[in-house]
């Protein structure tokens, strides 16, 4: 008897027409940018300013700091084909890094088949720190 009320409804619903079971896929709500995305080999041993320029000459920087576990850094709608990327970190020369061929992948962060899809690419990068 106490699985009864569970049964109405689920009779209910079956009735009204509501699929209890199904076999569309749920997407979820987590939102990305288009942009380029620069990965450390490593947690950042100083604070380090990443800067990026455009073939257009526009610069856009971020700043990566220790204390907050920093292994990358995004540039959000930044679409270039190519980029120079220089490193700037207190006490050491400007690492500086021509990324000539970055290639932009689909991303989709709710699984295959649900929106939004967002291209990004990955540059990965080997710190000289030290």
């Amino acid at each position: 008897m106490r699985f009864l009320p569970f049964r109405m409804v689920l009779l209910a619903m079956l009735a009204s027409g509501c699929s209890v079971f199904t076999s569309e896929r749920a997407c979820t709500l987590i939102g990305c940018n288009d942009g380029l995305a620069i990965r450390f080999d490593q947690q950042v041993p100083a604070d380090v300013t990443v800067t990026i320029e455009l073939p257009n000459g526009e610069t856009q920087s971020q700043e990566c700091r220790t204390a907050s576990f920093c292994s990358a850094v995004f540039f959000a709608e930044v679409s270039a084909s190519s980029v120079t990327v220089r490193l700037s970190t207190l006490g050491n020369p400007t690492q500086v890094i021509e990324a000539d061929d970055l290639r932009y992948e689909e991303r989709r962060p709710n699984g295959e088949g649900c929106e939004p899809v967002c291209l990004i690419a990955d540059l990965h990068v080997k710190l000289r720190v030290g």
